[in-house]
């Protein structure tokens, strides 16, 4: 799941972005032309993970801030829960946004094996620092209940690329696994709606003349390398013939 990722921001839909490996994806699969969504990061997640209109979960109103007293109702059963019933392993790797005013409402206490990424909207892509309005900034970067130290520096595109290659090659194959990966690209990473990238990726995109536009393009491309890596991971491990990929975005651009 991709973060913010407008429909002119895909290969497929766009004369200057590039995403080889998403364009596979939809030549080689279905592409759901008429598919809609949420327009806001909580009530399209949650809607994703309960199979429920937000409506009827009472997270149809707005994001869930980090000061936020609740989340997705405990007494919903999630899709992650629902397999669960059926020996899947389940992992996720990326943003949750779904609540952490108790641990119950965490991902590893809603059927989740593990969870590496972050609880909250937004962060930096390097540092992993999320800060709210009058509501002060930290670190928000974490391994199931634990707080990640060490990956300052580290692009967080990258670093979930890394666990997802991690789960895939130490899955044990006598049962069916459930990956769930909420990217953090290509939100914004603060309240100056600024991106962050290695300036690498910037560098192959020097022909888009907006800095915005060249910016947003190389997030795209990193998050399309990512994808690209998890599916050979897949083939390599002879898991992607017996595997469904489908890969959305939570909302629309977001426009500033």
């Amino acid at each position: 799941m991709a973060d913010d990722m407008g429909w002119a921001d895909v290969g497929y839909h766009s004369d200057h972005v590039l995403t080889p490996n998403i364009d596979t994806l939809a030549a080689d699969g279905i592409v759901l032309d008429q598919f809609y969504t949420q327009p806001l990061c909580t009530p399209s997640r949650g809607a994703l993970l309960t199979g429920i209109h937000p409506m009827h979960t009472g997270l149809q109103h707005f994001v869930l801030h980090m000061q936020s007293p609740t989340g997705l109702p405990l007494d919903l059963t999630l899709w992650p829960q629902y397999l669960k019933q059926y020996n899947y392993a389940t992992h996720m790797v990326g943003k949750w946004h779904l609540g952490f005013a108790r641990r119950a409402y965490t991902p590893t206490y809603r059927g989740f094996d593990s969870h590496v990424g972050y609880w909250t909207a937004r962060e930096t892509y390097f540092e992993h620092t999320h800060c709210e309005p009058f509501g002060g900034c930290g670190l928000d970067f974490r391994h199931n209940m634990d707080v990640i130290t060490n990956a300052s520096g580290v692009y967080s595109t990258h670093y979930f690329t890394d666990r997802c290659l991690h789960i895939i090659n130490e899955h044990n194959l006598s049962e069916p696994l459930f990956l769930y990966v909420p990217h953090q690209s290509v939100h914004s990473s603060g309240f100056n709606f600024t991106l962050e990238v290695p300036q690498e990726y910037i560098d192959m995109f020097a022909y888009i003349e907006s800095d915005i536009r060249r910016q947003l393009a190389a997030v795209v491309y990193a998050m399309d390398e990512s994808i690209g890596a998890v599916v050979e991971a897949l083939h390599s491990k002879q898991m992607l013939e017996n595997s469904i990929i489908i890969f959305m975005s939570d909302n629309g651009g977001f426009h500033h």
